[in-house]
């Protein structure tokens, strides 16, 4: 998987050798010589991938400002560091930095290209999901996303250890649970561990696979929790034998988020578990607030029906289908009578509650198929699949009476009031086929016949009739 990766290294003959591993597996490179020069945040900012050299200056100062900033708090950036160097402060003070991992030199070609592929998934995904989010802000009229991590907080979430055999983490022990500040549970069978999962937010999943019992359960799991979209989310951490580059790769191209050997030192295992639930953490947020901002693009904030905007492109759909089944497709145009004057007989506050009241009365009267959306002011449509004339009918009747059945109290002191609307309907049948435009306009026409007739009443469209 080709992407495009900035590396960040003051030595030329760092710089050389990793560009020449990514290379190989066709990646766009660029280098850069200076952590701390004043382009390195914006050119960081336009790859998908970022390699910085732990020990230059700078590197903390451009890897913590990356991680603070909405536009790059996703971007993967893997901290390199040479191997004589590689202790526990070192490691450590790299993922307490923000790192999404570190890597020591020299390379392993296997690991560091599968590492690439993982990192470039995982941000592809995250550009995916911001995109949407940026679409359904412009829509909704949104000031933007939220900053990352903005708005989380709670005890730590617990690690989930999958040990089939009890001497496979032998070499980690008690040491394990004694150094996590959070809850260790463990499981002995991939079942038990994705229950686990299930019941819980968790951290991660720290799965021994250095047996070769142990390594099918643990592929097993992986795939299990990719094809659950509930828990394909949640990181798993494989623990697989020293020297078996070949696993560690085929367990992050499955879906694994990292790897570890058996010998891992504690410190090192502790940061990159919260390195993984950090990730987690933000990938949620990130996929909540895409939710979130979906839901404020297509919903009206008032009643929490659909929008017009909603309503105008997804209806023709509806329609479409309809006549492409060769079955019958009512549209309603609805419109409360004389709002204006509970408007200014007694604020926009009461008629605010009376399109609230009316537009759960009109929702709790319809079918799960149909659509009901607020079209702007006191106007409602509602769009009715497979709706025969004679149907149509009764179930714009029953809206008119339910609505008609409301009593609205503007003020504790004062009687309540009654709310009536007007319908006008329109049908398109089987082989008449018009457009959406033109349905609408035949109910529109329809609704105002309704008005005309002295209102709190149902007329349907000519052609309809």
């Amino acid at each position: 998987m080709a992407g495009r990766v900035l590396i960040i290294d003051p030595n030329p003959g760092n710089r050389l050798l990793l560009k020449s591993l990514l290379l190989a597996a066709y990646c766009a490179v660029d280098t850069l010589s200076d952590a701390a020069a004043p382009d390195a945040a914006a050119r960081a900012g336009d790859v998908d991938l970022v390699f910085i050299e732990g020990g230059c200056a700078g590197a903390d100062a451009l890897l913590q400002a990356l991680k603070r900033t909405p536009h790059t708090a996703h971007l993967p950036v893997i901290v390199t560091v040479p191997r004589h160097a590689a202790g526990d402060e070192a490691l450590t003070a790299a993922f307490r930095a923000g790192a999404d991992d570190v890597m020591t030199r020299p390379y392993s070609a296997v690991a560091l290209h599968a590492r690439m592929r993982m990192f470039l998934r995982l941000k592809r995904m995250h550009d995916e999901l911001s995109l949407r989010g940026d679409t359904a802000d412009l829509l909704a009229g949104c000031a933007g996303m939220a900053e990352p991590g903005a708005g989380w907080q709670g005890p730590p979430a617990p690690l989930v250890v999958l040990d089939p055999e009890p001497r496979a983490l032998a070499a980690l022990g008690g040491r394990l649970t004694a150094s996590m500040a959070r809850p260790v549970l463990r499981c002995g069978s991939p079942g038990e561990t994705l229950a686990a999962c299930g019941a819980q937010p968790v951290a991660a999943v720290l799965a021994a696979m250095t047996g070769p019992r142990a390594a099918d359960l643990g592929f097993r799991l992986i795939g299990n929790m990719q094809a659950d979209p509930a828990l394909r989310h949640t990181p798993v951490l494989a623990v697989v034998p020293v020297g078996d580059e070949a696993m560690a790769s085929r367990a992050l191209d499955m879906g694994a988020a990292d790897f570890v050997t058996p010998e891992v030192p504690m410190a090192e295992l502790v940061a990159r578990i919260d390195a993984l639930d950090r990730r987690r953490i933000l990938s949620a947020l990130l996929r909540d607030q895409v939710r979130s901002g979906m839901r404020m693009a297509i919903t009206d904030p008032l009643t929490g029906l659909y929008n017009r905007h909603y309503a105008n492109r997804h209806v023709p759909r509806l329609l479409a289908r309809s006549g492409t089944a060769e079955r019958a497709f009512t549209l309603m145009m609805l419109d409360l009578d004389n709002f204006k004057a509970i408007n200014d007989g007694h604020g926009h506050g009461c008629g605010d509650r009376v399109l609230r009241a009316v537009a759960e009365r009109l929702r709790d009267n319809v079918r799960s198929v149909d659509l009901v959306a607020r079209q702007g002011g006191e106007e409602f449509l509602i769009a009715m699949p497979d709706t025969a004339p004679e149907t149509g009918a009764r179930a714009a009747e029953r809206l008119r009476a339910a609505v008609s059945a409301l009593r609205i109290r503007p003020a504790p002191a004062l009687p309540p009031l009654s709310v009536t609307i007007s319908v006008g309907v329109a049908v398109a049948m089987p082989g008449r086929q018009p457009s959406f435009e033109r349905l609408c306009a035949e109910a529109d026409r329809a609704l105002y016949e309704s008005k005309l007739a002295g209102r709190n009443c149902v007329h349907f469209a000519s052609a309809a009739a």
